[in-house]
């Protein structure tokens, strides 16, 4: 194997870098101090707004069980000779018990520009869908940007989400909200 070639930038310059975001980092730092304790999803699944429902996560779980009979993955392990079918029967529980754990209702490139009073009541009817029933742990809404086209409509769905969440309760533990395409802080 050869040898890389010679870096061609100089030391100073590194620690020059390191001088000047010395602020950055420590704003990271403060307020980004390390993971969550606790237990954090393992997956999001993005669902255009009008596509959520209550029974959605049951869907989706009833769906992946489908095709593991379908496709025979207990044979497919077997053949490979993973014998212990302990990974195997874990995943179907969790399949059955809860095939989603951090759902996000896409009113983003997900969902595409619909009119307003579409989007309104995509948006309102997947809140209420959400916050009123425990079918996923983890939940909420990635909006539209806050670039100039989309600004306006971003924070219109954002408000209807919020307000209709606040109406059937407290944000709950797991609620999430992505802001998509920030460009700057």
């Amino acid at each position: 194997m050869s040898r890389p070639p010679p870096a061609v930038l100089d030391e100073g310059l590194y620690a020059e870098l390191d001088r000047l975001l010395v602020d950055a980092d420590r704003a990271l730092v403060e307020t980004y101090p390390g993971d969550v304790a606790g237990r954090q999803p393992v997956h999001t699944v993005y669902v255009p707004a009008d596509q959520v429902s209550a029974e959605l996560p049951a869907r989706y779980g009833a769906a992946a069980l489908s095709l593991v009979e379908k496709h025979d993955l207990a044979g497919l392990a077997a053949s490979l000779g993973l014998t212990d079918r302990t990974a195997y029967e874990r995943m179907l529980a969790k399949l059955a018990r809860e095939p989603i754990e951090d759902l996000r209702v896409d009113v983003e490139d997900g969902y595409g520009h619909r009119p307003d009073d579409e989007e309104d009541a995509a948006v309102t009817a997947a809140a209420v869908a959400l916050a009123t029933t425990d079918a996923t742990p983890y939940w909420g809404l990635r909006f539209k940007s806050f670039e100039p086209a989309t600004r306006r409509r971003g924070v219109r769905s954002l408000d209807l989400f919020l307000a209709t969440v606040l109406d059937c309760g407290p944000l709950p533990d797991g609620f999430i909200l992505t802001l998509p395409k920030v460009t700057a802080i």
